[in-house]
């Protein structure tokens, strides 16, 4: 991918920086974040929320979405919406492992792929967690245990 190339950089050089966080981030995220706390079961997509998404996808040149649209007719429908814009609009950009991980996807949606591409790996529930360094367990003289499948 050349998603981050930098024809001005040396050879191996490095010196394209890493975006760590963009607008569109903060849009979808916003949307995310409205969705969840103002969205219903059986209502539309906030109104606020779905002008903030629907700006990332004028900005891409793809339909936007109407509040009558089947893919944000309810809250979970506008959801997985906004899961799979998430997914689209940060291909390469090491995000949707946290993603899964907020959602509480990671296990599923790991497991599914490895099924799916024949591969004999599995992602078990402890593993979203990272182990608590032993170092912080014993400094902690017993107050931080350790996390649970390590």
């Amino acid at each position: 991918m050349g998603k981050y190339q930098d024809p001005t950089a040396l050879k191996n050089d490095g010196g394209a920086d890493f975006i760590v966080l963009r607008y569109a981030d903060i849009l979808l995220m916003y949307a995310e974040v409205v969705n969840e706390m103002d969205g219903t079961a059986a209502g539309p997509a906030p109104a606020g929320a779905l002008t903030q998404f629907n700006r990332i996808r004028q900005r891409a040149g793809v339909p936007v979405y109407v509040a009558t649209a089947t893919q944000v007719a309810t809250q979970a429908a506008f959801r997985t919406t906004i899961k799979a814009e998430r997914r689209r609009e940060f291909a390469i950009e090491d995000q949707r492992w946290y993603d899964l991980l907020r959602w509480g996807d990671a296990v599923t949606a790991m497991n599914a792929h490895f099924t799916s591409r024949a591969l004999p790996n599995t992602v078990e529930a402890f593993q979203v967690l990272y182990p608590v360094p032993q170092r912080e367990i014993d400094i902690s003289n017993g107050v931080m245990p350790q996390n649970p499948g390590y």
